[in-house]
Protein backbone atom coordinates (compact mmCIF):
# COMPACT_ATOMS: atom_id res chain seq x y z
CA UNK A 1 0.00 0.00 0.00
CA UNK A 2 1.45 3.40 -0.94
CA UNK A 3 1.91 6.19 1.57
CA UNK A 4 -1.02 8.13 0.09
CA UNK A 5 -3.25 5.04 0.35
CA UNK A 6 -2.17 4.58 3.95
CA UNK A 7 -2.82 8.23 4.82
CA UNK A 8 -6.19 8.19 3.11
CA UNK A 9 -7.25 4.97 4.82
CA UNK A 10 -6.74 6.56 8.24
CA UNK A 11 -8.94 9.60 7.50
CA UNK A 12 -11.41 8.65 4.79
CA UNK A 13 -13.04 5.52 3.49
CA UNK A 14 -11.03 4.51 0.41
CA UNK A 15 -14.20 3.32 -1.33
CA UNK A 16 -16.70 6.14 -0.80
CA UNK A 17 -14.56 8.93 0.69
CA UNK A 18 -16.55 9.42 3.91
CA UNK A 19 -14.54 10.56 6.91
CA UNK A 20 -14.14 7.78 9.45
CA UNK A 21 -13.11 7.26 13.03
CA UNK A 22 -9.65 5.77 13.36
CA UNK A 23 -10.99 2.81 15.34
CA UNK A 24 -13.98 2.03 13.09
CA UNK A 25 -13.72 -1.46 11.56
CA UNK A 26 -16.09 -0.60 8.68
CA UNK A 27 -17.47 2.43 6.87
CA UNK A 28 -20.89 3.48 8.15
CA UNK A 29 -21.89 4.71 4.65
CA UNK A 30 -20.84 1.95 2.26
CA UNK A 31 -20.04 -0.92 4.64
CA UNK A 32 -16.46 -1.47 3.45
CA UNK A 33 -14.50 -3.48 6.01
CA UNK A 34 -11.19 -1.62 6.16
CA UNK A 35 -9.12 -4.69 7.02
CA UNK A 36 -10.23 -6.31 3.76
CA UNK A 37 -9.54 -3.28 1.53
CA UNK A 38 -7.33 -4.01 -1.48
CA UNK A 39 -6.29 -0.81 -3.30
CA UNK A 40 -5.34 -2.76 -6.43
CA UNK A 41 -9.04 -3.50 -7.02
CA UNK A 42 -10.11 0.17 -7.23
CA UNK A 43 -12.46 0.82 -10.13
CA UNK A 44 -10.92 3.60 -12.28
CA UNK A 45 -14.40 4.97 -12.96
CA UNK A 46 -14.53 6.31 -9.40
CA UNK A 47 -11.97 9.02 -10.22
CA UNK A 48 -12.56 11.95 -12.52
CA UNK A 49 -10.27 12.63 -15.45
CA UNK A 50 -8.59 16.07 -15.63
CA UNK A 51 -11.38 17.21 -17.99
CA UNK A 52 -13.99 15.90 -15.55
CA UNK A 53 -12.30 17.68 -12.65
CA UNK A 54 -12.35 20.95 -14.59
CA UNK A 55 -16.05 20.53 -15.36
CA UNK A 56 -16.74 19.79 -11.68
CA UNK A 57 -14.82 22.94 -10.67
CA UNK A 58 -17.02 24.91 -13.06
CA UNK A 59 -20.12 23.31 -11.53
CA UNK A 60 -19.03 24.26 -8.02
CA UNK A 61 -18.13 27.81 -9.06
CA UNK A 62 -21.54 28.24 -10.73
CA UNK A 63 -23.70 26.00 -8.54
CA UNK A 64 -27.06 27.46 -9.59
CA UNK A 65 -26.28 27.10 -13.33
CA UNK A 66 -28.25 24.05 -14.48
CA UNK A 67 -26.32 23.92 -17.76
CA UNK A 68 -23.04 23.35 -15.88
CA UNK A 69 -24.57 20.39 -14.07
CA UNK A 70 -25.94 18.98 -17.32
CA UNK A 71 -22.57 19.38 -19.09
CA UNK A 72 -20.82 17.60 -16.22
CA UNK A 73 -23.35 14.75 -16.14
CA UNK A 74 -23.21 14.37 -19.93
CA UNK A 75 -19.41 14.26 -19.91
CA UNK A 76 -19.39 11.65 -17.14
CA UNK A 77 -21.99 9.53 -18.93
CA UNK A 78 -20.06 9.62 -22.21
CA UNK A 79 -16.75 8.95 -20.44
CA UNK A 80 -18.13 6.08 -18.35
CA UNK A 81 -17.51 8.05 -15.16
CA UNK A 82 -20.96 8.01 -13.57
CA UNK A 83 -19.58 6.52 -10.32
CA UNK A 84 -17.21 9.49 -10.00
CA UNK A 85 -20.03 11.94 -10.75
CA UNK A 86 -22.24 10.34 -8.14
CA UNK A 87 -19.43 10.58 -5.62
CA UNK A 88 -19.01 14.32 -6.32
CA UNK A 89 -22.67 14.97 -5.57
CA UNK A 90 -22.62 12.66 -2.54
CA UNK A 91 -19.61 14.56 -1.17
CA UNK A 92 -21.47 17.82 -1.75
CA UNK A 93 -24.44 16.43 0.20
CA UNK A 94 -22.10 15.50 3.05
CA UNK A 95 -21.06 19.15 3.25
CA UNK A 96 -24.53 20.60 2.55
CA UNK A 97 -27.18 18.00 3.52
CA UNK A 98 -30.12 20.17 2.46
CA UNK A 99 -28.79 20.99 -1.02
CA UNK A 100 -31.73 20.34 -3.36
CA UNK A 101 -29.63 20.61 -6.52
CA UNK A 102 -27.09 18.06 -5.28
CA UNK A 103 -29.89 15.69 -4.25
CA UNK A 104 -31.61 16.04 -7.65
CA UNK A 105 -28.38 15.53 -9.60
CA UNK A 106 -27.35 12.56 -7.46
CA UNK A 107 -30.71 10.96 -8.22
CA UNK A 108 -30.28 11.65 -11.95
CA UNK A 109 -26.77 10.16 -11.95
CA UNK A 110 -28.07 7.07 -10.14
CA UNK A 111 -30.94 6.72 -12.62
CA UNK A 112 -28.54 6.92 -15.58
CA UNK A 113 -26.21 4.37 -14.04
CA UNK A 114 -29.11 2.03 -13.26
CA UNK A 115 -30.50 2.35 -16.77
CA UNK A 116 -27.05 1.63 -18.19
CA UNK A 117 -26.80 -1.55 -16.13
CA UNK A 118 -30.27 -2.63 -17.23
CA UNK A 119 -29.41 -2.09 -20.90
CA UNK A 120 -26.21 -4.14 -20.52
CA UNK A 121 -28.15 -6.86 -18.73
CA UNK A 122 -30.78 -6.96 -21.48
CA UNK A 123 -28.16 -7.11 -24.22
CA UNK A 124 -26.45 -10.01 -22.50
CA UNK A 125 -29.62 -12.11 -22.85
CA UNK A 126 -30.46 -12.24 -19.16
CA UNK A 127 -33.79 -10.56 -19.70
CA UNK A 128 -36.15 -12.21 -22.14
CA UNK A 129 -39.69 -11.50 -23.08
CA UNK A 130 -42.07 -14.22 -21.95
CA UNK A 131 -44.93 -14.85 -24.30
CA UNK A 132 -48.47 -15.32 -23.04
CA UNK A 133 -48.20 -18.99 -24.08
CA UNK A 134 -45.25 -19.34 -21.67
CA UNK A 135 -47.30 -17.95 -18.81
CA UNK A 136 -46.10 -14.39 -19.19
CA UNK A 137 -48.01 -11.23 -19.87
CA UNK A 138 -46.11 -10.54 -23.07
CA UNK A 139 -44.25 -7.69 -21.42
CA UNK A 140 -40.82 -7.37 -19.88
CA UNK A 141 -40.35 -8.44 -16.25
Amino acid sequence: MSESDTNRSHGDCPKCGRKRDSDAPACPRCGLRFALWNPSLVDPRTKLTPAGLELWRQVEANWQDVNRHEDFAKYCLQSNLLPAAGRCYRDRLDRFPGDAIARKMQAEILAKATLGLLVCWCRSGNLRRRSRAQGGSGSLF
